[in-house]
């Protein structure tokens, strides 16, 4: 079996007190499948994006992959292949993973980064999950991302998810990291130096009635000893969905939490960032390093092909950027020395690791939400969202603040 798909999205955004922006973007999604059993079959799906925007530069690097050309550039959302049976697949090529609990977003790994290449398999058995990948995410960087997840269904209508994942720079991908049964921890202690390595919980709850509730917890980095000192780096997310809420049929009940200290997702090596071949989105959740995010959304579907959404949603984010690591007075950082800076009792030289939630002078918006989504036939979905709200201590300057208006219109035609 062969398809495919082509879709175009004219879209356009205003915001009060920034130039209008509007886009089109075209996706072409070519696939196939063949099944050489009827539990045993081989796949290929590749989805191709071209976007015209507003004109920055003749010539504009986004990525390690990615360039414009007068406003145009042209992206590979995925393309892989795949082979795949009730208890197994493998896939091969440029590929997005979403491991987490999350709706919004999800702390360890989401799609907020480019797409990157990899060889993945996932395996199943009964109550036990095994997922594992080995990726590349820019080979002029010289930078590679390798991950494992085990997840287990337990009693009571719970599952319990455990990530463990890998950023480092070297000449070419470690066989160490290669190993999906190899624990990275240990073994970068054992056998290199310093890369970046993250933990995750992660777990969900349906007790029935339509609720679901779930949390992640990611560990960066968990001090055991003090010496010298250094920062705690976590991030943390909370949610809940409830379907039909008090009886009202056709509706949906969400709502999320996440927050990131300060240094979490950064690296005193500036290479071993958490970001993608972009050099500058989180490969995380979106809301990068000394940052929280709130959301709250009801919706109704008045119609099958007519959806109404209201809610309420909160920015915060403090002075820490994920540019920007943790280091001491003497250490170099991009090719220049960290200078002394004091602190209370002046033993302390550099940056200041004992930092509370959110750090420094902390930007707040607020946000008012309505969106509105229309699907007039099979083959087009018209989208609309609306925003209004106030931002307090805007780019982190105290008393500085503005009003936000916002909107969105899209038009999806499907062929």
């Amino acid at each position: 079996m062969l398809g495919v798909d082509a879709a175009l999205t004219p879209r356009a955004v205003a915001s009060k007190g920034f130039e209008p922006q509007y886009s089109v973007r075209g996706e072409l999604d070519a696939w196939g499948r063949w099944r050489a059993t009827p539990t045993h079959e081989f796949l290929f799906d590749q989805r191709l994006v071209f976007t015209a925007e507003k004109e920055q530069a003749k010539y504009q690097w986004l990525d390690a992959t990615t360039q414009t050309w007068r406003g145009g550039k042209f992206d590979i959302d995925y393309s892989h292949f795949r082979y795949a049976n009730p208890f197994l697949s493998v896939t091969a090529g440029r590929q997005q993973r979403w491991w987490g609990q999350g709706t919004y977003g999800t702390l360890l790994l989401s799609t907020n980064a480019p797409a990157f290449d990899a060889l993945s398999f996932k395996a199943r058995y009964q109550r036990l999950g095994f997922e594992s990948f080995v990726g590349i995410l820019s080979i002029k960087q010289q930078r590679y991302l390798s991950g494992h997840r085990l997840t287990l269904r337990l009693p009571g209508r719970v599952t319990a998810g455990f990530s463990e994942l890998v950023l480092y720079k070297a000449g070419n991908i470690d066989p160490v990291y290669a190993n999906p049964l190899l624990p990275f921890y240990g073994t970068q202690w054992n056998e290199r130096d310093d890369d970046n390595i993250m933990w995750c919980l992660d777990a969900k709850w349906t007790p029935g009635r339509g609720v679901r509730l779930y949390g992640e917890l990611l560990m960066d980095d968990v001090q055991y000893e003090q010496s010298p000192p250094a920062p705690q780096k976590m991030g943390f997310l909370l949610g809940g969905h409830w379907a039909d809420p008090l009886g009202l049929p056709d509706t949906d009940l969400r709502a999320e939490w996440a927050g990131a200290q300060k240094w979490t997702y950064t690296h005193r090596r500036h290479e071993n960032r958490y970001v993608g071949s972009d050099t500058a989105s989180i490969i995380g959740h979106w809301i990068g390093t000394d940052g929280d995010a709130l959301d709250f959304m009801i919706e109704h579907r008045f119609h099958p092909r007519l959806n109404i959404g209201l809610g309420y949603a909160w920015r915060r984010q403090g002075e820490g950027r994920i540019n920007r690591g943790l280091h001491y007075a003497g250490e170099w950082y991009q090719g220049e020395p960290v200078a002394p800076a004091d602190t209370a009792g002046g033993r302390y030289v550099g940056d200041d690791p004992h930092t509370r939630f959110l750090s420094g002078t902390v930007e707040r918006r607020d946000l008012a939400v309505a969106s509105v989504r229309w699907e007039p036939g099979f083959w087009a979905t018209l989208t609309a969202r609306l925003t209004y709200g106030y931002t307090r201590n805007a780019a982190n300057v105290a008393g500085a603040g503005r009003h936000d208006a916002g909107a969105e219109l899209s038009l999806k035609l499907d062929y």
